[in-house]
Formats: structure tokens, sequence, C-alpha cells
């Protein structure tokens, strides 16, 4: 590429990609790496631990976890949802935009959400059409471009806490919440209307899933069955969908924090809430543990490689004590997945949100901090300063089994504080650092401490269409950054002394 790129980007291609020769590939399948000495010396190593380094695979563009088990493409992952509510910040899928997410040669998988109302739109039990419908879309858009079906792999997510409209239809409160149960016997917090804008998966639901709940936990399983049944019909050689999110009794995302955090100031520890929710942290995370040991009853979840979610930021309550959820804590639910996996510990991957950090204040900036490393939410003081309880070190001891989500700085319109009201995003180049590395920052100083990052999910505008980046920033210039992105983490697994020594 000739492009006359902005500051904010140009440290990218200069520092963590000193390997790339351009021009790169426009579009299509493979990126060619030349490696160089530049890029083996800064691959650091990793404490050997118990597990086996992952195989490489397809010209050391996947690896295998664990024996068994579906190959996964390294790169940037494109996250899209399945189905677009009205309202959402998002339009539809359209089939032009399928198009943009095979042909964009900054990707390598699909991350694809789906929710409960997604597989069950009706009382009637499940359907699983919207599903179909969006790999057969995929699949047509692979031949359109040359190429052959599941020409990029998908990543499967399943957000059951985003329950369907008809699951609960009492009444709604205005201001106050309260416990009531919805139309499966479940008990659930009842939102008010200052706290969802109005009804639907995407920014919100009217209910919330209690996961201390026997109901919410017996509802999960029959869903985590349902996928499974899927699965063995669509893909039963898991070559199309070849990795799955863990499916737990969430009480909002895919993370183990108990619900949104409108919701922390009326939980206790105890039976003795002021709710009824009757929630406590053990059970909490005895529920989860019990959700991990369920993913093994199901054939079609031991072909894939399993991710399990862990929580960074902890809630700033007063009652934060018990609804913090640790290192150890969330290590529990990582460790009893482990035990469960059919193909054995390997198998199980990690994976950390919120890669892109923001901090309180407007600087009329576009999407970064002038100086993110003196923020309050600096890159080393959530994953080195507080090391006893974020668990990086744990995911960097696990041989590059660890994956990031959550980059969507630079277009999402619906989403003007992105721009503004926070806008502390690093630099794209320093972001992408602080994906592959532990201890990065400052900018100038050589990365060590590899993480063993297989992939990074990236929000669907900067998956699909670049031209949305706000005005500050050059497309083609984004473009450029995000192949060489993808392409250092292919890097990261290709070159030796491997990261794994």
């Amino acid at each position: 590429h000739t492009h006359t790129h902005t500051p904010a980007l140009q440290v990218f291609c200069k520092f963590v990609v000193p390997s790339m020769r351009s021009p790169l590939p426009r579009h299509g399948g493979t990126i060619t790496l030349v490696v160089v000495v530049a890029v083996a010396s800064c691959v650091a190593g990793v404490g050997a631990g118990q597990l086996p380094p992952p195989q490489l695979v397809d010209g050391g563009r996947s690896v295998i976890v664990a024996p068994g088990t579906s190959a996964v493409p390294l790169g940037l992952y494109g996250m899209v949802f399945v189905h677009y509510q009205p309202r959402s910040q998002f339009k539809p899928m359209a089939p032009s935009d399928f198009d943009k997410l095979i042909l964009a040669n900054w990707t390598t998988g699909v991350s694809l959400h789906f929710t409960w109302e997604d597989i069950q739109p009706t009382p009637d039990g499940l359907n699983f059409s919207r599903l179909d419908t969006f790999m057969a879309q995929l699949d047509a858009a692979c031949e359109r471009a040359g190429r052959l079906p599941a020409c990029k792999k998908v990543f499967l997510k399943p957000y059951f806490a985003k329950e369907p409209a008809w699951s609960y239809t009492g009444p709604l409160p205005e201001t106050e919440p309260f416990v009531s149960h919805n139309n499966l016997g479940m008990r659930v917090v009842v939102q008010p209307r200052s706290w969802v804008p109005f009804p639907g998966p995407v920014v919100g639901n009217r209910t919330i899933p209690i996961s201390t709940d026997a109901a919410w936990q017996g509802q999960v399983e029959k869903l985590s069955a349902g996928v499974a049944a899927w699965l063995n019909e669509v893909d039963i050689n898991a070559t199309r969908i070849v990795m799955m999110h863990m499916a737990p009794p969430v009480m909002g995302s895919l993370q183990m924090r108990p619900g949104p955090q409108q919701l922390f100031q009326y939980m206790t520890n105890d039976a003795n809430d002021t709710l009824g929710m009757h929630w406590n942290k053990k059970d909490h995370i005895q529920a989860w543990v019990s959700a991990a040991q369920a993913m093994g009853k199901f054939g079609a979840y031991a072909k894939r490689p399993w991710v399990f979610d862990f929580t960074v930021l902890p809630p700033k309550k007063a009652n934060s004590s018990y609804l913090y959820l640790d290192t150890a804590d969330q290590a529990t639910v990582l460790n009893a997945l482990a035990e469960a996996h059919p193909a054995g510990p390997g198998a199980v991957l990690a994976k950390t949100e919120s890669l892109h950090v923001v901090v309180a204040g407007d600087t009329g900036l576009c999407s970064w901090h002038p100086d993110p490393a003196k923020a309050l939410s600096s890159f080393v003081v959530q994953l080195e300063t507080e090391a006893k309880t974020i668990p990086y070190a744990l995911i960097a001891a696990r041989h590059g089994r660890h994956g990031w989500e959550n980059f969507a700085p630079l277009s999402m319109p619906a989403l003007p504080k992105n721009h503004t009201a926070v806008p502390a995003m690093y630099p794209l180049g320093q972001l992408a650092n602080n994906s592959l590395y532990l201890n990065p920052e400052p900018a100038t100083q050589a990365p060590r401490r590899p993480q063993g990052t297989l992939w990074a999910e990236i929000w669907r505008d900067e998956a699909i269409d670049t031209s949305l980046a706000p005005a500050c920033v050059d497309p083609a210039s984004l473009e450029h950054s995000l192949v060489c992105w993808n392409a250092r983490i292919i890097a990261t697994y290709t070159t030796k002394p491997s990261l794994f020594e």
C-alpha cells in the first residue's frame, strides 16, 4: 500500500510488523509473510507449564489446540449478530455486507453472536432458521468470491440471557426493579424503563435471569442441547463452525459479572436481599461450574475448542468484595471446563473483553487519549499492577490459548461517545501491541512477554467497511493497519524462536 497514514496509525506497521513487505493483497485468501530476524527477536518466551503448544496447520495460518478438535484460524475475526433488531446501532446484514465480510483481507474468521430469542422466537420450540440463513448467506458470499464454502470459519457465541419477548409478559416498572416469575417459571429481575430504553436483545432486555435460579440453569442446559443437535445436523465434522463459547447461566453478557451495574446496589451475599433474588457468590460460581461440566454431555461440542470469557473490570461498589470475581474465582470455572472437555485441558481457550480501554473526560480527540500511559485506565495498570486479581499471568502460561474481544473504536456511528466523550482509545498500533504482549507500554519500548493470542474480535463495521471510519481517520490507512494487525497475530505463531520456549 502507498497510503498516507494518520499519526495514530503510523506506529503500527513501523513498530509491530517490521517483517511485512508491501504491497499486501487487497482481497483474497492467503497473506504472505516474509519473516526476518527482527520479528523473531521480539518474540519472548512463556513458561513451559503443563500444556503442549498448539500444532500449526494450514501453512501456519491455523492451529490445533488439542488432538481431535477443529483447527482454529489465527488472526482477526469479524464480530456480527445473526439477526439485527430494529433500532439496533447496526443495520441488518445485506448480501453486499456478506461479500465485504468475506473479501476483507484483514479478517480470517467470523465471530457469530446469537441469542435465546434467535433460536426460539416463539414459544413453539427451538427454531434455527436464523442461524441456517446466516450460514447459507456466508457460503453464498464465499461462492461469489470464487472460494469454497466455509471459506471463513465461524466462532459460535450463545447469548442466552437475551431472552425472547414472549418469555415475560407481566407488568413493567417505571423506576425500581422487582423480582417476578416469567412464563417459564424462572425467577427474573424485571428492569425499570430507566434501565432499558427499549426491549430487544441488542441494548438490553426487560428481565434479567438470575444465575442461581434452578429453572434458569435448566433452561440453559435445554438450549445448549438444542444447539448441539443443530451442530450435528449442519456441521457434524466441525469444519465450518470451529469454536464454541461456553454457554453459562449468565445474567447479562458472557461474563461472570452478576448482571448490569444498576443491579449491584440491590445485591447481598445471602438470601436476604430486598428484591428477593436470593443470589450469593458461592452459588453463582457453582452454577457456572455446573454449566461447564454440562458441556461435556454433548458430543457436538467435543469436536470444538471451548472458550471461557474472563471478566476484567470489577464493580466499583461498596459490596464489591463479594461481587468482584477475581482470577481464582474465574479459574474455578476454567478448570471445570478443562476437566470436562473430552479432548483435555488444551482444548479450552481463555478470552478477555474490552480490548479498547476508555477513560473519563472529553479531550475533543477522535478516538484516542493523547497519553494513555498516564490515564487511570492504563493498560499497564489493568494487566500488570493488579496481577493478583487480573488473569493475564494465568493466560500467558497456558501456551497460546488466548483471544481478545471488543475492538470497536472507529465506527459504530450510533455510539458517538466512542469518538468524543470517552475517546481514550490507544492509537491503533499501540492497541494491537496491547493485544499481543503483556507490557508493551510505552510505545517506544520493545514488546515483551507474549500473551499467546490466537485471535482478536473486531466489530461489524471495522470488519466489513473501513469507509465508515470517522473523518479524522483515513479509511485506507485503517484498512492497511488492520491488515498488519491480522498478519502480526499470525507471525507471532509462525516465527522462531517460539513464544512457547
